[in-house]
């Protein structure tokens, strides 16, 4: 089903989708909901797993949220339903924010900002999400400068998700293997750290990570849960990146990835990277 634009005003989601069959809990609009909640309305709906411009959160309590009904729009969703399990689905989507704006109509202002979000989801509630402000290559290296990095993670894996820890564990390594894990799908996405990087479907995001030459290593722990029926999990963690077989500093990044299982083997559907920072409060 081809989707053409989600508008979000104040807590009223508006989907515009073209002909199609009506999935279970459509996800485009739960998952802006779940994204604007916290990020504009400072509400929290259950979630497992979040990281967000402020850190990250884990096993995430529902609260009820006030804050300013700021206008939003979703823009450039991308959306994937798991094969086995059509309640359950992945989207990728940027979020534009108007600060001076309650309502899109008529809002003329460019956004005051745009975060980037990956949410998965299983009927209609949040299991793993991803939230980030898009850094230019000039902000990273001077947050990286002055001493900024990641909030550590305890490590954490949920019955059912260890195989998809495995496969994470043992390819982040190697770009050639790591692009290896990638699904076939043409609803694959990849977000990087900067606005501009943004791939769509298997053989782009394949191309993209092989094309990086980057071996990813874990910093602290992992996180990792699993779909109720157990064909999709996500995997998160901070990781350092650096060129493979070439001396430098590792840079890091905090990274979201979710697996889908094809067969006997456990597939990459969804991926994005970013990079912590706190726009409330210095960090150390």
């Amino acid at each position: 089903m081809r989707r053409t634009a989600v508008l979000v005003m104040g807590m009223t989601l508006l989907a515009l989708a073209g002909a199609g069959e009506a999935r279970p809990a459509e996800p485009i609009p739960a998952a802006a909901g779940v994204v604007s909640g916290f990020v504009i309305h400072s509400s929290r709906s259950f979630t497992r797993f979040m990281f967000w411009p402020e850190g990250v959160m884990i096993d995430v309590e529902g609260t009820e949220g006030g804050g300013a009904h700021h206008a939003h729009q979703v823009q450039r969703p991308v959306v994937g339903v798991a094969a086995k399990e059509d309640d359950v689905a992945w989207v990728a989507f940027d979020v534009a924010l108007y600060y001076d704006c309650f309502e899109i109509k008529g809002c003329k202002q460019k956004p005051n900002r745009v975060v980037r979000a990956t949410t998965l989801l299983e009927s209609g509630a949040a299991l793993a999400v991803h939230i980030a402000d898009p850094f230019t290559g000039k902000a990273y290296a001077a947050a990286i400068k002055s001493g900024k990095k990641p909030e550590a993670l305890p490590r954490k894996i949920d019955k059912g998700a260890e195989a998809a820890v495995r496969v994470f564990e043992s390819t982040i390594a190697d770009p050639k293997a790591f692009a290896a894990t990638v699904s076939e799908r043409p609803d694959v996405i990849l977000l990087g750290s900067e606005a501009a990087e943004r791939w769509v479907g298997g053989d782009k995001v394949k191309a993209a990570l092989t094309k990086w030459k980057l071996g990813f290593k874990v910093r602290d722990g992992i996180q990792a849960g699993v779909s109720g029926g157990g064909t999709v999990a996500w995997v998160a963690a901070n990781v350092d990146a650096a060129r493979v077989g070439k001396a430098g500093t590792a840079s890091p990044y905090r990274m979201t990835a979710i697996y889908e299982k094809t067969g006997a083997d456990w597939k990459v559907v969804a991926l994005q990277f970013s990079f912590y920072e706190n726009p409330y409060e210095e960090m150390p």
